[in-house]
C-alpha cells in the first residue's frame, strides 16, 4: 500500500482550518492526516490570534465553571444521585456542541445559565427542588419554595 495523495478539497480544508486559527495538531486530528503534511500545505499561513482550543478543553474549562453549580444543588438538599445524572447530562450536552458553540456559550454569562437551566428542566429538578440559577453576581441558586400547605 502506497502513500495517500490529498486531493484538492482537502488542501483547501486544511488550509481554511490553519487561517480559522487551528494548530497543526489540531488539523491532524480533525482531518485523520499526519501533522507534517498539514505543516507541508499550510506553514505559510499565520494568524495573529490566539489558537483555537480543544473541544475537550473548552469543555474542562465549562466543567470546572459548573462544579460550583452542582455543589449548590447539594446545599439545597438535591440527592447525591440526581446531581451526579446533572453532571452525566451535562456532559452529554456539551458533548454535542460544537467548539465554536462551546467557545461563544462560556464567555456569555446569560447562555451559561440558560444551559444550566436547561438541563434541571429537563431532569425535572427544577420542579421537584424548586430551584434556578439566574445570571447575578451571586451565583447560588434561587430556591423557590412555596410553604402553603
Amino acid at each position: 500500500m502506497g502513500r495517500r495523495t490529498l486531493v484538492d478539497d482537502q488542501i483547501d480544508r486544511i488550509r481554511s482550518l490553519r487561517r480559522s486559527g487551528f494548530s497543526y495538531s489540531m488539523i491532524s486530528k480533525e482531518l485523520g492526516i499526519s501533522r507534517t503534511t498539514c505543516c507541508k500545505f499550510s506553514r505559510d499561513i499565520s494568524f495573529r490570534e490566539r489558537p483555537k482550543r480543544y473541544k475537550s478543553d473548552i469543555m474542562n474549562v465549562f466543567l470546572t465553571g459548573l462544579r460550583s453549580t452542582l455543589k449548590d444543588l447539594l446545599d439545597v438538599n438535591v440527592i447525591p444521585d440526581e446531581v451526579d445524572d446533572v453532571l452525566k447530562r451535562f456532559r452529554t450536552k456539551l458533548d454535542s456542541y460544537d467548539t465554536e458553540t462551546l467557545f461563544i456559550l462560556q464567555g456569555n454569562t446569560k447562555g451559561y445559565f440558560n444551559f444550566i437551566n436547561t438541563v434541571l428542566d429537563e431532569l425535572g429538578i427544577s420542579e421537584r427542588y424548586g430551584v434556578s440559577f439566574q445570571s447575578t453576581a451571586e451565583t447560588t441558586p434561587k430556591q423557590q419554595i412555596d410553604n402553603t400547605d
